[in-house]
């Protein structure tokens, strides 16, 4: 039941605003693209894994599910383009492979362990969004809000600078925490701040079932905003803009 997860108040008064020719790619194992709710939406692609997951796709159903099979499986940008790309070795797809589907939202609903540091996955990704500055990154921070970092100059500190891979310290990127129904964040919600000191998560969003769910829907806003911008001003707007 995705009723708690739309962004009730913009699908009231913008209904158009569905994420309408936005492309956006769930960067996982796949999602079932033979799911109704994603019917004549889902772009094939041979970046994507051959084992689907429920994971991914209530990822999917989150950012752009129709509701088709049920009311209450609409997600935020129900009129988005899918398209799904391995993470397997968890870089960025190259940036010819963002451009042939014209993605510009990249949902990544995963973690490894906490690692506070400015590692290659991290610099990899600041580099895909200065070859690309209109593609807009969206990490879940992690669901080890407890736990505390092994290394860095937060080490040992329970509950504190605790995010779930080097790659959600990237500059360019979001990184999203959870907050629950009554915008209280959970103690599973992974911390900042990142291992500079600069403030992580970017923002919060709704998460009942962990930050991969929030991820997913600042994905689905996200694509809403890019609509809403270009429709304004006949352009999308950069990943800086939109952060």
């Amino acid at each position: 039941n995705l009723f708690v997860n739309r962004i009730n108040a913009a699908q009231r008064y913008w209904p158009l605003l569905n994420g309408a020719g936005i492309t956006v790619s769930v960067k996982e194992f796949r999602f079932d693209s033979s799911d109704v709710d994603f019917r004549g939406r889902y772009l094939p692609s041979p970046k994507s894994a051959a084992q689907l997951t429920d994971h991914a796709h209530i990822m999917a159903s989150l950012i752009a599910g129709a509701g088709n099979s049920d009311p209450a499986g609409q997600g935020v940008a129900p009129g988005v383009q899918l398209t799904s790309s391995n993470f397997v070795g968890l870089l960025p797809d190259d940036a010819a492979d963002y451009a042939a589907q014209n993605i510009s939202v990249q949902n990544h609903s995963y973690g490894i362990a906490i690692e506070n540091y400015y590692g290659l996955s991290a610099l990899a990704y600041d580099q895909s969004v200065t070859l690309r500055p209109e593609l807009l990154h969206v990490f879940s921070a992690g669901n080890d809000g407890l736990m505390a970092s092994s290394s860095g100059v937060y080490a040992n500190i329970p509950a504190f600078a605790n995010l779930t891979g080097n790659f959600k310290m990237a500059k360019n990127v979001l990184t999203v925490g959870s907050v629950d129904s009554f915008g209280q964040t959970p103690p599973f919600s992974s911390r900042g701040p990142a291992y500079d000191g600069r403030i992580k998560p970017d923002l919060v969003a709704f998460g009942a079932g962990g930050t991969s769910e929030s991820a997913a829907l600042v994905s689905g806003a996200a694509a809403v905003l890019q609509q809403a911008f270009f429709e304004k001003y006949g352009a999308r707007p950069s990943a800086s803009t939109l952060r």
